[in-house]
């Protein structure tokens, strides 16, 4: 099984899980918790994915904490 680790802006994001031909997302963080389970066709489209959600709501790049 081919699996790794997502971050986005230094921030766990989420795990891909190889699932056929795509990656299935595996998250347990708020921001993004709308895309578990979805499968993406590749890790930086997954990425781009959750990325625009962290950012949509604050939680990404330039981000304050």
């Amino acid at each position: 099984m081919e699996r790794c680790v997502l971050e986005v802006a230094g921030r766990g994001a989420g795990v891909l899980v190889r699932d056929g031909a795509g990656y299935r997302l595996f998250t347990a963080r708020p921001e993004v918790v709308e895309l578990e389970g979805r499968t993406f066709p590749d890790i930086l489209e997954a990425e781009a994915a959750v990325r625009r959600l962290m950012l949509a709501r604050g939680q990404g790049e330039g981000a304050r904490r």
